[in-house]
């Protein structure tokens, strides 16, 4: 038996004066034992409870995005894009007349060998190496369209340096 059960089995036996005393005192040692609990425990909460929360760490900020700058170009450098596109507009179109043309003579020559099929095969492979040409041609004309800078409008002027000075003589 434990201690405390000891005493409330002594305090039984004993008057109902006795048996409070007796019970007043084993209330007393669990206070005693309780508060010895919480004064051991407390500094371990207490150092919890006052331990600075730490925020995150906010990253830095990113830098500003560059800012596009639009330079309008000159007038001399919109007139001369506006030539290069009206040019390659003119050579598109010259190269689709020139398919045009090209489909007409093919299909006049498929006319007399419309029964023979080994002339028929020769013609569409024609046809088709004809195509790749034409088309081949087309996409030159826009990738090189599409290589030249734009005109920026700007001149560069050389830097001369200043005339230097004779010397004078005295």
């Amino acid at each position: 038996m434990t201690n405390t059960s000891q005493t409330l089995a002594a305090a039984a036996a004993l008057s109902p004066t006795s048996k409070r005393r007796a019970r007043s005192a084993a209330d007393n040692r669990r206070m005693r034992s309780l508060l010895i609990l919480l004064l051991t425990t407390a500094p371990v909460g207490f150092a919890g409870a006052f331990t600075p929360q730490v925020k995150p760490v906010a990253p830095p900020p990113a830098a500003p995005a560059p800012r596009a700058v639009i330079v309008q170009p000159s007038a001399n450098a919109q007139f001369q894009q506006k030539m290069q596109q009206a040019q390659v507009r003119s050579q598109l179109q010259q190269v689709q007349v020139e398919q045009q043309n090209h489909q007409a003579v093919r299909d006049n020559s498929r006319r007399p060998y419309a029964d023979n099929p080994q002339m028929q095969q020769q013609a569409d492979q024609a046809d088709a190496a004809q195509q790749r040409t034409d088309q081949a041609r087309q996409q030159s004309i826009i990738d090189r369209y599409n290589a030249t800078p734009p005109p920026s409008g700007q001149v560069v002027v050389p830097v001369t340096a200043p005339p230097a000075k004779p010397a004078s003589g005295g």
